[in-house]
């Protein structure tokens, strides 16, 4: 319902943010605006707390060893077995994850280099976070699309999921196709799980919505959560 009312134009400004892209950092004072109404991130006075608080940020994810850069296939796969000993020998990777998602705070004049570098030559997790924080970006980043176009045919399965939804984000390419193809073809439940949310995203907030197919879906790997979002 609440769906129907954004595509009818009935919601007021406030209600709207829930299908408006998100900013990428916000910043909100609880006392004076418990509802986390005015975000903060983009006044000039905070900037100094915005960056302390990043700082501190990072350095309690690079202490903690944090899995949370990792996709969730990645996660289920490998870390869960032994989260202590993986994130031990995870963190050198860590810090150059969280360098690629620090580019996301910066104007893309300047991000645009190190993310191209890192999309022609990191790995795989360092693709996947370029083309996240590229997406982030928007129609900004579309100078970006030939060298990430490339990489929807990647050989890891999230890059590739990354690369699909950067199309289609920011430089206006249908996803249905790619992702359909993605879930149909994983023989892994839980990639076909992140594919599928992430076709639900474009149906729920995006005019590619009107050119889905829901009876092309038909993953072969499933469980109960992909059960639940078909």
């Amino acid at each position: 319902e609440w769906r129907d009312l954004h595509g009818g134009d009935r919601l007021d400004s406030l209600q709207n943010r829930f299908f408006l892209p998100k900013p990428v950092e916000m910043l909100f004072d609880l006392e004076e605006d418990p509802f986390e109404i005015r975000n903060l991130a983009g006044v000039t006075e905070f900037q100094p707390l915005l960056r302390q608080l990043r700082k501190r940020l990072s350095d309690l994810l690079l202490e903690k060893h944090d899995l949370g850069f990792l996709p969730e296939d990645l996660l289920v796969a490998e870390a869960l077995k032994d989260p202590v000993s993986y994130g031990n020998e995870y963190q050198r990777q860590l810090v150059k994850l969280l360098e690629i998602n620090d580019l996301g705070t910066q104007p893309f004049a300047d991000a645009k280099g190190p993310l191209l570098r890192f999309l022609e030559a990191g790995t795989s997790l360092e693709k996947y976070w370029a083309i996240t924080v590229a997406s982030g970006f928007g129609v900004q980043a579309a100078p970006l699309a030939p060298t990430i176009r490339k990489l929807r045919g990647d050989e890891n399965a999230m890059v590739a999921l990354r690369a699909i939804e950067f199309m289609g984000i920011a430089a206006g390419v249908d996803p249905n196709d790619g992702l359909i193809e993605l879930i149909n073809g994983t023989r892994d439940p839980v990639e076909a799980l992140i594919a599928l949310n992430s076709l639900v995203y474009f149906r729920d907030h995006t005019s590619f919505g009107k050119t889905l197919n829901a009876s092309q879906v038909r993953p072969v790997a499933t469980n109960e959560e992909v059960s639940r979002r078909l």
